[in-house]
């Protein structure tokens, strides 16, 4: 007795006289066929379907991409696919085009089966149709796709919240938002304001998602590497240059600890070794893919071994080694990695140990190595961080442990005051809630960090060591990002915060950012190090674009020529594809170049906002954009170096109104003496204070008596009165001459 060709449960029917007058072939026929001596080849392969239920998959003889049993089932087949990759990974990335879900009328009308059910499906459809309209609110109807046959992501989103470079690009009065609008489309930005027109909001970031693989098997340059006979002393020698040049600023993995690493983390150490510009391309996109493979095989998110945990935190060192195939953006894999590795510490209690058992010092040193990376990840990211800023240590001089790397100690006690700042000042709410002796505390911790450094890490010009210019570099970010929300020029803060950016901060934080950017131009291990480097290197940039922007200083011009040639340098030693990432970031510096360019070319001044449909974000929430509800102009910054303040602010009548709600002596307000006249003698009896007299350039002849705190109505009737001849602010005549004061080899100055 002969059986069916799907299985011996079936009994094959007794062929009809019209399939035998027709000439289809029956069993008895091919039994007949294999006895007269015709072979038929063996198929060797089959659809899922058919080789999970362990039958004989045979394929229509119109259509080979659908098997006779899958025609039967009115199912889509996938016989067609190749036998060389394995299918179920294809499925899943999505490289296989499916055929159709199960409701596909375009597989089931060909198919006999179908024919007899069309009548059918199409009376369900239509019911389903006319009962989804009659339904409130409108549901869209999907139809159930296969399992395992949904498609891959074209692209991906996230967030950059306030702290990222992105983000205070787009609140920096002196940057219009026409002039990103090219760096926005290029780098995928959008800037989403909610509720709209209210300031607060946030970036968004959209990354095309890179193709998978057609094949699982690995790439030949990475299969000709494993084969080489010199792979493993590559290895070693990546991972000697590891411990040398980074173990030693980050120590996650020390010399002590290699007697007990995986080959997973040794691979790690080699690839961040490999993103150096001395090394090539090739054996960093190699040990790249073996760490990405080894990461997923080996469960690594998921072994609670310290390995894993310093294998985690090893890869977060370099973005680049985050680009993998998946619908993922590498921001988003390194901060998973980063989360796993925190949760991994906290789990195996890393985060609480104690010095009574040996391996706690290690244990401690791990644990602090994933609060630097989490803070500075967060803080260039603009995203909450992982640990909670309660869980830190409040006070840094009681931290315990040995402090032998004295660099990673005043590294990791700057990390703790960015921790403040980060929840204090840019957290959710921002201000609204922060008191004023919170962050005052947080000034009087930066001060006196920098008084503690030792000698040998205090910073002595452009030619200091390494790890004293780094620390320089992470102390200067820091500071700028603890006093930019207080620009009280640029922003409007709310009345219970006294904390300002005044005129005594700015003559120390823009020299340091010069100072950070000029010791830069002459290292070129900084860009190998790719820690935190592009981020602050950045805001660095910034401080010297606002610096020309509103003051018309040309020493931020020069030094963002000077260190744009710099970067090009470091991203042509790195090679065409070689850091995307890292150069996308850099490239911040020539965008304010060019910006500077566009503005000394166009003549347009901070205030004169070429798109006035659009505003800039809010620094923080409860802090305000003064631009463009308020344009102000007539304001100049003369220098003096006989001044305590190294210079005053000298405002018209119409600026000094609008600006009123700055804190005292902010703005000075001036007058014209008299040829032969120091001062005029009976303002100060008048306005009832002793002025503050400043000795000015030649070329401008002021003299400065009094500040902004003065009601300037009062002001305005009493210096009428002053009977002596000069030009008082409310002489119409005060606005031109403040408007025609020159800058050093520039005209028209800016506002201040």
């Amino acid at each position: 007795m002969e059986f069916p060709e799907s299985g011996p449960s079936r009994i094959a029917p007794t062929p009809r006289s019209d399939q035998i007058s027709n000439g289809n072939p029956t069993s008895a026929d091919k039994g007949k066929r294999k006895a007269d001596g015709q072979h038929r080849p063996k198929n060797l392969q089959a659809c899922d379907r058919c080789r999970t239920k362990k039958t004989k998959c045979e394929p229509l003889d119109t259509r080979r991409d659908l098997c006779q049993a899958c025609n039967s089932a009115s199912l889509t087949c996938t016989f067609d696919l190749p036998l060389t990759a394995s299918r179920t990974k294809r499925i899943r990335n999505g490289l296989y085009q499916s055929h159709g879900s199960i409701w596909s009328m375009d597989d089931t009308a060909r198919s006999p089966r179908g024919l007899e059910h069309n009548d059918e499906r199409m009376m369900y459809m239509d019911r389903a149709d006319s009962e989804l309209r009659q339904s409130t609110p409108t549901v869209i109807p999907r139809a159930r796709s296969v399992l395992g046959l949904t498609p891959l992501r074209a692209t991906s989103t996230r967030r950059e919240g306030p702290t990222s470079i992105s983000y205070i690009l787009h609140s920096t009065p002196t940057l219009p938002i026409a002039y990103l609008a090219e760096y926005d489309e290029h780098h995928n930005l959008s800037m989403i304001l909610t509720p709209p027109d209210s300031g607060n909001g946030y970036m968004q970031v959209t990354t095309a998602n890179r193709p998978s693989s057609d094949s699982s098997e690995p790439p030949s340059h990475v299969i000709e590497a494993l084969r080489s006979p010199s792979w493993t002393e590559l290895v070693n020698r990546l991972v000697e240059t590891f411990l040398v040049h980074v173990s030693s600023l980050i120590p996650i993995v020390t010399r002590e600890d290699m007697p007990e690493v995986t080959q997973t983390l040794c691979h790690a150490m080699a690839a961040v070794a490999a993103a150096r510009r001395n090394c090539p391309k090739e054996i960093f996109d190699c040990l790249n893919y073996i760490v990405a493979r080894e990461i997923h095989e080996q469960d690594t998110l998921s072994d609670q071994s310290r390995q894993s945990v310093q294998t985690l935190l090893v890869t977060c060192l370099v973005d680049e080694l985050a680009l993998q195939s998946g619908a993922a953006a590498s921001e988003s894999v390194s901060r998973t990695r980063l989360a796993g590795a925190i949760r991994l510490a906290q789990d195996l209690s890393m985060d609480q140990s104690d010095t009574g058992y040996p391996d706690a010092e290690a244990d401690r040193r791990i644990w602090q190595c994933a609060v630097i990376l989490d803070q500075w990840n967060a803080a260039r990211t603009g995203v909450r961080p992982i640990i909670p800023s309660q869980s830190l240590p409040s006070d840094v001089s009681d931290i315990p442990g040995r402090r032998e790397n004295t660099f990673f100690h005043h590294l990791f006690t700057l990390t703790l005051i960015l921790s403040d700042i980060l929840i204090k000042i840019y957290g959710p709410i921002g201000i609204n809630r922060t008191k004023n002796q919170e962050i005052q505390d947080i000034r009087v911790k930066l001060l006196r960090w920098k008084e503690e450094l030792p000698p040998i890490l205090t910073f002595n010009g452009a030619w200091s060591s390494l790890p004293a210019g780094i620390l320089y570099l992470l102390h200067t970010t820091v500071t700028f990002l603890f006093y930019r929300p207080f620009m009280r020029w640029s922003f409007i803060c709310p009345s219970h915060i006294e904390l300002s950016l005044d005129i005594p901060v700015w003559v120390n934080l823009n020299p340091a950012t010069r100072h950070a950017l000029e010791w830069a131009t002459n290292q070129d291990e900084l860009c190998d190090l790719l820690l935190f480097g592009p981020y602050a290197l950045g805001l660095m940039g910034l401080v010297q674009y606002h610096s020309y922007a509103r003051r018309r200083e040309w020493d931020g011009v020069v030094i963002l020529e000077k260190f744009r040639e710099t970067t090009n340098r470091w991203i042509e030693g790195w090679g065409e594809g070689r850091m995307p990432l890292q150069s996308a970031q850099l490239q911040v510096i020539s965008l304010l170049y060019s910006c500077a360019q566009k503005a000394s070319q166009e003549g347009f001044t901070s205030y004169d906002p070429v798109d006035t449909s659009r505003r800039g974000l809010n620094p923080i929430p409860g802090v305000l954009n003064r631009l463009p509800e308020t344009v102000v102009h007539g304001v100049t910054f003369l220098r003096d170096p006989t001044h305590p303040k190294g210079g005053v602010l000298v405002a018209t009548q119409k600026a000094a109104m609008e600006i009123k709600d700055l804190p005292p002596d902010t703005v000075i307000i001036g007058c014209h003496p008299n040829p032969g006249s120091a001062q005029l003698p009976d303002l100060s009896a008048i306005l009832g204070s002793a002025p503050t007299t400043t000795n000015l350039s030649s070329s401008s002849g002021l003299q400065a008596v009094s500040s902004s705190n003065i009601s300037f109505n009062t002001a305005n009737m009493n210096m009428n009165t002053a009977g002596d001849g000069g030009i008082t602010m409310s002489t119409p005549d005060w606005d031109a001459i403040v408007s025609n004061l020159n800058y050093p080899l520039v005209s028209n100055p800016d506002a201040n």
